[in-house]
């Protein structure tokens, strides 16, 4: 019987436990910070050690506080996939680079990202993710895990240009919820979600990772069904932003704009979209004054 760590019992996390579950030959166990989250009650170190895989589902902005308490029960063998789509805000590090340079130097890891949404994974709703690898054997390891489930994936090699993806899909997700906002309708969101794919495989290649991964499942797929899912969060803080609320939603759109356009620096100019969403998360102007002036102007 193959030994399941969850790390991070939120949605995402349940969600994957959930389907594995029912897969008699594992045994999966959860932690999390917050322990009512837990059904029992138990140490991190008892869920890690001799874990043959381990899900890593917390926030971009926690994984480096979790993994060096995770790291002294690790072993070798045990294989980390992480669930997180973010960027450092301090490094400016993406969860690839991040994962790369805390694990010990070989050690086995993918990022788990897609159109994944938790709500319809604990549903058993079919559901279609991707594993982003560079080793293709570990790949066949994680995805025979669910066999037998409803949940599959896709393999991808671009490891550097999925964790792109995954960042810029949320950064783009809070537009759409911004046009949902201002009742802009569903011809400029189609209109929307096609520029913006553009700007995130020309984001992705400048990066350093496959332009052509935008349009795989890493990018339009995720962007697609964040962007029109009621469950979004980013795309709930974009509709708040938009109708004028001050948003107290924890969104890794919000947190990740930022480190992009720092990023990107002078580039920044080359992608109107991004720009657009940069003046209103980050420098507040109001949507209602400039989205449909600006992206007017785009061709």
């Amino acid at each position: 019987m193959k030994k399941i760590a969850i790390i991070g019992a939120g949605n995402i996390g349940s969600a994957i436990g959930g389907v594995l579950e029912k897969n008699k030959n594992l045994k999966v166990l959860y932690w999390d910070k917050d322990a009512s989250k837990l059904k029992t009650e138990i140490q991190l170190s008892d869920v890690v050690s001799n874990a043959d895989f381990l899900f890593l589902c917390v926030p971009s902005w926690a994984q480096r506080e979790v993994v060096p308490d995770i790291l002294l029960n690790l072993k070798a063998s045990t294989g980390v996939i992480s669930l997180s789509k973010g960027i450092e805000k301090e490094t400016l590090k993406t969860m690839d680079v991040v994962l790369a340079e805390m694990l010990p130097s070989g050690h086995r890891f993918a990022l788990c990202l897609g159109p994944m949404i938790s709500e319809e994974i604990a549903k058993d709703i079919f559901t279609v993710g991707v594993l982003a690898t560079e080793d293709k054997s570990f790949f066949n390891k994680i995805d025979s895990l669910f066999e037998y489930s409803n949940l599959k994936f896709e393999y991808s090699k671009d490891v550097r240009g999925s964790a792109i993806a995954s960042v810029l899909k949320n950064i783009y997700t809070l537009g759409l919820g911004l046009l949902d906002g201002l009742s802009l309708g569903d011809n400029t969101k189609g209109w929307f979600v096609t520029k913006a794919i553009s700007e995130i495989s020309e984001i992705i290649e400048l990066l350093e990772g496959k332009k052509e991964t935008a349009f795989t499942l890493s990018g339009i797929g995720d962007l697609v069904t964040t962007g029109f899912s009621a469950h979004s969060r980013n795309r709930k803080v974009g509709y708040k932003i938009a109708s004028g609320e001050v948003c107290s939603l924890d969104s890794e759109g919000v947190t990740s704009l930022d480190s992009v356009v720092k990023l990107l620096g002078e580039n920044l100019e080359k992608f109107p979209i991004l720009n657009i969403l940069d003046k209103i998360i980050n420098k507040n102007e109001d949507p209602k004054l400039i989205l449909m002036d600006k992206i007017q102007g785009i061709k």
